[in-house]
């Protein structure tokens, strides 16, 4: 005899985070089992399960989908588990579980003026945030030139590390040593730093094309963006000399 059980769930959600619990009843309204379905923790990970509680006596047999034929299942992918349950009896119960996860956790920096603006989203909030300053804010400020990085966990301690170079005019002196581009290579975001006066900046292609001409006035930096994927040369043209810098672009 073939019968469909019927789920009656609970769901408790963490933000987006939510793990199911509830009962199977068979056709006289009664609970056979009990369940867990915990998802994943973090996105793109295998680890969620399905457990199942008998709450009778009888001996039951498992056959998933997924071809296991163990009671619970453990790590477990995105996606829905179906599984067909009998007992000595001959009666056959089915069940469907569905596996969730969170949206992945991302993060990115903006830079405005003198500070960092730490943008973060996905996971399972809150976050704890720890930057290679020691700061644990999610937003702080440019102290001096250089690489920033944040490391992010999220309440299922899933993680992420974003990063970005930020200059400060506090210590213009220690990146006028010698021309420089940062970072290089690029993702197409990139900062050209002058170590003399220069008068026009170009940018040239692998074809010979100047993509990009900027005259300038007494900068000592200038930013370059959405550049293309490719390798560069830059011109700093000054009134006597042209100083030429390779660009990659990635």
């Amino acid at each position: 005899m073939k019968k469909i059980i019927t789920l009656l769930a609970t769901t408790l959600t963490f933000g987006i985070f939510s793990q199911t619990t509830g009962s199977i009843l068979n056709e006289s309204g009664n609970s056979i089992f009990s369940y867990q379905v915990d998802p994943v923790n973090c996105f793109g990970q295998s680890n969620g399960s399905i457990n199942l509680i008998p709450l009778t006596n009888e001996n039951w047999s498992y056959n998933w989908d997924n071809e296991e034929n163990s009671e619970d299942i453990n790590n477990l992918e995105v996606g829905v588990y179906r599984v067909t349950i009998k007992n000595q009896l001959g009666q056959t119960y089915y069940g469907s579980f569905t596996i969730e996860q969170p949206e992945k956790l991302e993060a990115y920096i903006n830079i405005e003026n003198e500070n960092l603006d730490l943008v973060v989203s996905g996971g399972v909030e809150p976050y704890v945030y720890l930057w290679n300053t020691g700061d644990t804010f999610q937003d702080i400020s440019i102290n001096s030139s250089g690489i920033y990085e944040a490391i992010i966990v999220d309440s299922n301690n899933c993680s992420m590390i974003t990063n970005t170079f930020a200059f400060s005019t506090n210590n213009l002196a220690e990146y006028t040593d010698e021309s420089k581009i940062y970072p290089n290579p690029s993702n197409g975001s990139a900062t050209v730093f002058m170590s003399s006066e220069v008068k026009k900046l170009e940018v040239i292609n692998s074809n010979g094309q100047v993509i990009l001409t900027k005259n300038l006035s007494g900068e000592n930096y200038i930013k370059l963006e959405s550049i293309a994927s490719g390798v560069y040369l830059c011109n700093l043209i000054s009134d006597n000399d042209i100083e030429i810098l390779k660009l990659v672009v990635e």
